[in-house]
């Protein structure tokens, strides 16, 4: 084993288990997990709490920087197509008919009623094009992600992204009780414990 790896074995051998990768990135997991949890639990009635967090100058922007435009009124303009695109993004669990009626975003017609046929929807989706959505996902990464990167920090480094490998730790008392041993396929014991990074 070359030197500089055995130097970092020895440093997680002697490690306490707060300053293990683990601690350290237990809080990212935890956050990470949260916004999973949130993301799973988007209904029509949170989706308004999304949707606050949206500037509607930012699709309006999009819109006509790609020049896509809503030339006679339709039931399902422009704008309204790209938070459907939002919807069914965020509530993937439901068909885009069931998103289109429970966010309200077709307009009213001569009868009053909201309601489009699913035809109408897939045609709107299509006329907008991919454009204004790949505008909008541009901007608000660099506006969320700007703030974000300024938000969550480790030692003074931006953080975009957390990735995880796994180490064999040498084999010590003091590193199975601290990394535990796992077993291969029943209850034979590997030979070394391992660090997951």
């Amino acid at each position: 084993m070359a030197p500089e790896f055995r130097k970092a074995f020895v440093v997680v051998e002697i490690a306490p288990p707060e300053d293990h990768a683990a601690a350290i990135l237990s809080e990212i997991e935890l956050r990470f997990q949260e916004a999973l949890a949130l993301t799973a639990a988007v209904s029509p009635e949170s989706f308004a709490n999304f949707a606050r967090h949206l500037d509607p100058g930012w699709i309006e922007e999009g819109l006509l920087s790609t020049e896509t435009a809503t030339l006679r009124r339709r039931r399902l303009p422009a704008d309204r197509m790209i938070w459907a695109v939002i919807g069914m993004a965020l509530m993937r669990d439901r068909s885009i008919a069931e998103v289109v009626r429970l966010l309200e975003l077709a307009l009213p017609g001569a009868d009053g009623e909201g309601s489009v046929a699913p035809s109408a929807i897939v045609q709107a989706r299509a006329r907008l094009g991919p454009d204004p959505v790949a505008w909008l996902f541009h901007r608000t990464g660099s506006q969320w992600g700007t703030r974000s990167a300024e938000a969550d920090q480790w030692r003074d480094l931006s953080l975009f992204a957390v990735d995880g490998t796994t180490l064999r730790a040498p084999d010590s008392p003091k590193n199975r009780k601290h990394f535990g041993s796992q077993k291969s396929g029943s209850v034979v014991q590997r030979p070394t414990p391992k660090c997951g990074l």
